[in-house]
């Protein structure tokens, strides 16, 4: 299968209750049926025919058919192949930034049969079939790019060189989160002032740095805790805590568990 997407069309006609959750992808669903119930950290929206839902993988989020026949597209996208492969800071923020105001919920009336096209073609090329990756991000690119002409407010409007770098720096603290870092020097850096970089990441953003590197730290521990047989402590350390005890209270403030029963839970 790709290594890009997860992809499929579902249909329910019961009652649907999928408690908050979360995962380490970015989400897209597109309602092509019924209505439903969506939950995304604290919004919430109701969902119906050629709407479609974007979560981050940074959110916890629900999603609740009352009753009646709910059909959708779903797709799941790999976080760091999605944001190797769609190089466009501006149209990759809908996806992975949504600051205070961001609707999670977004009307595609306008060009609903060219969003269900790409979603079916993402579904049909959900394969392990060569350049099958690159056929998906070309997709996602078209949707992303219809979403930036219909709703441009939903943007980070990355057009000057320093609110460019604040991406730049946000892609950074992806990759080396589990390295010691220290916001005065990666402003340093990139020649930020620290002031401009913490106002502007969290404006971009909608968290600020050093919120953002907690959130993605523990969302990597999280993953780590389900799908290893890492002991806390080698987690703590593998995702950029030294101090073990800060793991664990930073963990449990966010995830209201400890870590050692989110394993147990959630499993």
């Amino acid at each position: 299968m790709s290594n890009l997407a997860t992809a499929a069309y579902f249909s329910e006609t019961e009652i649907l209750q999928k408690e908050i959750h979360f995962h380490n992808e970015y989400e897209l669903i597109f309602v092509t049926e019924g209505q439903v119930q969506v939950t995304a950290g604290d919004a919430h929206y109701t969902a119906s025919r050629n709407h479609l839902i974007l979560i981050s993988n940074l959110e916890h989020h629900s999603v609740t058919n009352p009753g009646g026949t709910y059909k959708r597209y779903c797709v799941t996208l790999d976080v760091s192949t999605a944001d190797r492969h769609l190089g466009h800071s501006r149209l990759l923020s809908l996806l992975k930034n949504h600051p205070q105001g961001f609707s999670h919920v977004l009307d595609t009336t306008p060009f609903c049969d060219a969003a269900r096209r790409i979603f079916q073609n993402i579904v049909r090329y959900n394969t392990n079939e060569e350049f099958a990756d690159d056929l998906i991000v070309a997709c996602i690119t078209e949707l992303l790019a219809l979403l930036c002409k219909h709703y441009p407010d939903h943007f980070s409007m990355a057009h000057s060189a320093t609110e460019d770098k604040i991406l730049k720096v946000q892609r950074y603290i992806d990759k080396h989160f589990q390295e010691p870092l220290k916001m005065a020097e990666l402003a340093k850096q990139f020649y930020i002032s620290s002031c401009y970089l913490s106002h502007k990441f969290k404006e971009l953003t909608g968290l600020s740095p050093k919120q953002y590197l907690m959130s993605v730290r523990l969302k990597n521990a999280s993953v780590l805790l389900l799908n290893t047989d890492m002991t806390v402590s080698e987690i703590a350390d593998s995702v950029g805590f030294p101090d073990h005890s800060n793991f664990i209270k930073s963990f449990k403030k966010i995830y209201h568990v400890l870590p050692k029963d989110f394993r147990q839970h959630q499993k």
